[in-house]
């Protein structure tokens, strides 16, 4: 990591009062073969002014916006927004004259401003290496770069990129030099990635450049900083000259989306600590523990993966933090499917079914008593004329006929002529 002296002017940076107003609408001010230009510029100007990037496959190039218009228009915020009509990591012939039209405007808005501006360069991907590139050139007194390649020629990393299919003849010596940037330049990335972390570290040679891992992010990592608030308090940091690598890590972990994917994460590779993540002050806090009940069917499955494991404390505790008090407070031996459901008996119809998040919706819950199953209602138990197979950790439940008892991935339940493993059952007490 560089460091340098921030001479950047403090900015008394507030949220405007109409937010989430359009103030005024995007324009398309420039375009040429290779390039468009559009801004939003409200009628009272701020002193800060952002110049973004497209990234690879813009969406943009067809829907009449620009990467950050809606930070643009939640803050309402002048934005001058460069989208590149193909993959050409803005190297592509046309590009001076888009950049001499982005100044244009720039020019504009400083006759018209009350007080001195500064322009600061945000871009993703392809947009990231942009804005790094093209900083000089723009006048930008600095840069938030989100997860840039420094080259897609192998040719000069001396490694193959997961973008080196875009790579043209026109794109060799790519990679930026300290010639290029002379201005304060944040680039965030994930170092858990190779890649990532590779193409951050090639920055590094730069003298201004600050890396900013984001861990776990991926290679969208604007999506583990996204919102107009986040946005609004990188902006303080880097006008302010303050510690961006502590804000950043408080942004993430206020974050609702980081702390799900963490939980997830843990969900997915270390399944014994998922109930401890969930059941966290900063998941319940953020909302996130609500959305991953509400929403991922893996969680209500690790119940049953954690039994399967032997993992039983983590699994009493888990369906604790999941299940509604009702359903576990009877003291009663309940079945648990593989979908981490318990599962239930309609003595009308004389059909099995499975909770839903552990709520009944229909039926009657299910219970072992000295290896056979009842169910149970408000005036007592019924027994229901099933037989039981046990074997070690797991049962199988069948018919008269032989048949056996499986759960299914849609909720439903019926008997099949046999069932696999993991298709068993696990008591619950």
């Amino acid at each position: 990591m560089s460091s340098f002296s921030n001479t950047l002017t403090p900015c008394n940076f507030k949220r405007p009062p109409k937010i989430g107003i359009n103030m005024t609408d995007t324009i398309t001010e420039f375009e040429n073969s290779g390039y468009i230009v559009r801004s939003f510029i409200p009628d009272e100007v701020a002193d800060i002014v952002i110049v973004s990037f497209t990234g690879v496959g813009a969406p943009e190039r067809q829907n009449g916006s620009f990467f950050g218009e809606p930070l643009a228009k939640a803050l309402n915020m002048p934005f001058i927004g460069l989208i590149a009509k193909s993959d050409s990591w803005y190297l592509e012939d046309g590009i001076d004259d888009a950049i001499g039209a982005i100044k244009v405007i720039l020019d504009r808005i400083r006759r018209n401003a009350a007080s001195f501006i500064q322009v600061i360069g945000y871009g993703i991907s392809m947009g990231g290496f942009g804005v790094i590139k093209h900083s000089k050139a723009l006048g930008l007194d600095a840069l938030l770069s989100l997860a840039p390649q420094w080259s897609i020629d192998s040719s000069e990393t001396g490694r193959k990129s997961s973008f080196s299919g875009y790579y043209q003849h026109y794109m060799q010596h790519m990679g930026p030099r300290a010639s290029d940037v002379a201005i304060p330049s944040y680039i965030f990335y994930d170092p858990r990635l190779d890649e990532e972390r590779a193409e951050a570290e090639s920055f590094s040679q730069i003298p201004t450049v600050v890396l900013v891992p984001v861990a776990h992010a991926g290679h969208m990592v604007t999506n583990s900083l996204k919102g107009s608030k986040n946005f609004q308090e990188l902006l303080n940091a880097v006008l302010r000259g303050e510690d961006i690598l502590s804000t950043t890590k408080i942004i993430r972990n206020k974050s609702k989306e980081n702390v799900y994917n963490i939980i997830l994460k843990c969900l997915e590779k270390k399944i014994d600590f998922f109930p401890l993540a969930l059941s966290s002050k900063r998941s319940e806090s953020t909302g996130a523990k609500e959305f991953i009940v509400a929403n991922h069917k893996e969680a209500w499955r690790a119940i049953a993966t954690l039994f399967e494991r032997g993992q039983k404390s983590s699994a009493f505790k888990l369906a604790h933090i999941l299940a509604p008090r009702d359903l576990l407070f009877p003291s009663f031996t309940k079945i648990l499917a593989w979908t981490g459901e318990f599962i239930v008996y309609n003595p009308l119809e004389k059909t099995f079914s499975q909770t839903e998040h552990h709520h009944i919706t229909q039926g009657e819950l299910v219970v072992v008593i000295n290896g056979s199953i009842y169910s149970l209602s408000a005036t007592g138990l019924m027994k229901l004329p099933y037989s039981t197979e046990f074997s070690e950790d797991s049962f199988v439940i069948r018919a008269a006929d032989g048949k056996a008892l499986s759960a299914r991935e849609n909720g439903k339940i019926g008997f099949t002529e046999w069932v696999a493993r993991w298709e068993k059952f696990t008591t619950f007490d």
